[in-house]
């Protein structure tokens, strides 16, 4: 076992610069401040001792240890920023939650629709309780709106609702904690006959404006090219929407550990990536001109699936790749993965806590160092180029995910897969297919309405088989072990 360590640390060494060290001590850094929650003055001391002792008592310049003991210090000062709230912060108000309150701020986010209700961020500017005296509030609402309203990214609202701190449901998920990481700290509702008054639309973000818009267009074609069930699932798969995605559809790709497959993660950048590539090179596009028009595609992909975590991740690992390729100079996989890792926790160190993140990461570092192992191991090198790239690369990828990722999933959903692996060797690749079909309609329901028809009929048949497929495979004796209460 303790060789086998070092092959992995070994080969980490081997490929990558001080980045990897950076962003593991920024991660200390970050979990040293959860634990014992030092003040950001003690901390800010902290700091200005350590660069005096470095440069006074040691040298003149800053050493690499140095660096690094500084960016452990960063990390736990982020955490401390990060959750630190104003005076003025909406939550700090008296007497105002469990009322009726009149709020006036702009929406920071796409809505998300489901058959109850739409839900949004609101961003607070003005608060008015009991009085028309207005009280200068900050901080972001998560509305929960019972009516039927036309709302988009940028609309300035006056609302009326009651206003709520974010609350448990579950003993398996801490829904405040969740809601605290996305910055957000209380809930609003607001009834069919609350006051609901849009104020117009404020240009937040031009770029976020022209990705929600085409998220709405493409959410469209699908709600009126297919059955609702397929819709939803192409929501999910595409644009990381799952809040209408059927429940037992959902609960089939837990029970069969496919379940990364319905969130928009490297699998889905990747295949993007591999499809436009072929699509674009068909078309005799110079190379270099592919690689940067790539570059553009995959960063406006992050934008139109609302920056999710997952998506970040792959889009900064696929461009710096693609840059790699501009430049015609060697990637280092690890290099992409941390300052993927690195960019989200300066934004948000909270981040580090979400499940989300962490099988997002552990994965795809699973991946790319045990699976050479695990190639050296069992004579790889030696088989055929076929049967390695079309039957045991997968597999061996399967399992490094399924094997790193358990003690995650386990902690967080209590659910163990016993077929992950031959889930993933069918789901996976099949895949390819499901997106495919996808950006074929949202093309077809676009520029090519010529093939409508028939490609709404391929779309169909192609989730309807992996509805079923899922289905089958969850229905194999002992495929899943529930651990625990959840």
């Amino acid at each position: 076992m303790k060789s086998f360590l070092n092959k992995i640390f070994t080969k980490i060494n081997d490929s990558t610069a001080p980045i990897v060290l950076v962003v593991i001590l920024l991660c200390l850094g970050i979990i040293f401040e959860k634990v014992f929650a030092l003040p950001f003055l003690l901390l800010c001391a902290l700091l200005i001792l350590v660069l005096l002792i470095s440069v006074i008592f040691l040298q003149k310049s800053l050493s690499s240890n140095t660096v690094y003991l500084l960016f452990f210090i960063l990390g736990a000062m982020l955490v401390v920023n990060s959750n630190t709230l104003a005076n003025n912060h909406i939550v700090k108000v008296p007497f105002v939650f469990e009322q009726e309150v009149l709020v006036d701020g702009v929406v920071i986010d796409d809505p998300r629709v489901t058959k109850k209700r739409m839900s949004f961020s609101l961003k607070v500017d003005k608060l008015y309780f009991k009085q028309d005296i207005p009280i200068k509030v900050t901080g972001n609402l998560l509305v929960h709106l019972y009516k039927n309203a036309n709302i988009n990214y940028g609309d300035k609202l006056l609302v009326k609702g009651k206003l709520s701190r974010a609350y448990n449901f579950s003993s398996g998920f801490d829904y405040r904690e969740y809601l605290a990481s996305k910055g957000i700290y209380a809930l609003f509702f607001v009834s069919r006959d609350d006051l609901l008054e849009k104020q117009g639309n404020l240009m937040l973000h031009p770029v976020k404006h022209a990705a929600y818009k085409i998220r709405n267009n493409i959410k469209n074609i699908f709600k009126t090219k297919l059955h609702p069930a397929y819709a939803a699932a192409y929501n999910t798969i595409i644009l990381g929407e799952s809040k209408n995605l059927p429940k037992l559809f959902r609960d089939n790709f837990v029970k069969t550990g496919t379940a990364h497959v319905l969130a928009v993660s490297g699998l889905h950048v990747g295949i993007i990536s591999l499809l436009l590539f072929f699509v674009l090179r068909f078309c005799r596009i110079p190379k270099r001109l592919v690689y940067f028009l790539m570059i553009i595609v995959l960063i406006s992909y992050c934008f139109i699936t609302g920056l999710r975590i997952s998506v970040i991740r792959a889009t900064v690992m696929a461009v710096v790749v693609l840059v790699g390729f501009l430049k015609q100079k060697p990637v280092h996989i690890y290099n992409s993965l941390s300052l993927a890792a690195l960019i989200i926790l300066v934004f948000n160190p909270n981040e580090l806590f979400n499940a989300g993140f962490q099988l997002s990461f552990v994965s795809v570092f699973s991946i790319v160092t045990f699976v050479p192992l695990l190639e050296k191991a069992f004579g790889f090198y030696e088989w055929p180029k076929l049967i390695k790239n079309m039957f045991f690369k997968p597999v061996f990828a399967s399992f490094s995910a399924w094997i790193a990722t358990m003690p995650i999933i386990i902690s967080n959903f209590g659910i163990v897969s016993l077929i992950s692996v031959l889930a993933n060797f069918i789901i996976v690749p099949y895949m390819a297919v499901v997106l495919s079909a996808g950006f074929l309609l949202i093309l077809a329901g676009t520029v090519l309405p010529i093939f409508n028809s028939q490609i709404v009929n391929f779309t169909s048949i192609v989730m309807h088989a992996l509805f079923i497929m899922t289905s089958e495979l969850a229905k194999i004796p002992h495929a899943f072990v529930l651990i625990g209460n959840h």
